[in-house]
């Protein structure tokens, strides 16, 4: 599910602003 590591990273990133 690719969907799902997606959702994840972009939480992920909107919570660290540190990757571009």
């Amino acid at each position: 599910m690719e969907t799902f590591c997606y959702m994840k990273w972009r939480l992920r990133q909107r919570k660290s602003r540190r990757v571009s």
